[in-house]
């Protein structure tokens, strides 16, 4: 078990784009404080579904629409492991824009290279 602890300890979540949202969930109370991984690195995520939603398609009613959330913004919020947030400029699904605001909803200390 101690080996385990060690290795959970030091371990780093990565993901990209809608799975990204998920990977912030190792804040939340599903994870036992021992499973927290050390690291999360978010690759072209987004804040929420409903908010990508508004930004891809502004004339529709999209927010009212949308049956999952995702909440990225707010679960990066309450993470407390380093987050590398890595989001292209050429990104041709999600927009820049949206890393941008994850970016804002992560904890300080922060900076951009």
């Amino acid at each position: 078990m101690a080996l385990l602890d060690e290795a959970t300890r030091h371990s780093t979540v990565a993901d990209h784009t809608v799975r990204g949202a998920l990977s912030a969930l190792p804040s939340q109370p599903i994870w036992p404080s021992r499973q927290r991984p050390a690291a999360l690195i978010i690759e072209s995520g987004f804040v929420s579904v409903p908010e990508l939603a508004a930004q891809l398609y502004p004339w529709l009613p999209v927010r009212w629409l949308a049956r999952f959330k995702y909440p990225s913004g707010e679960y990066l919020n309450a993470v407390s492991a380093p987050v590398l947030i890595i989001h292209s400029r050429d990104d041709e699904i999600i927009p820049f824009a949206q890393g941008r605001s994850l970016f804002v909803h992560a904890r300080e200390p922060k900076g951009i290279p």
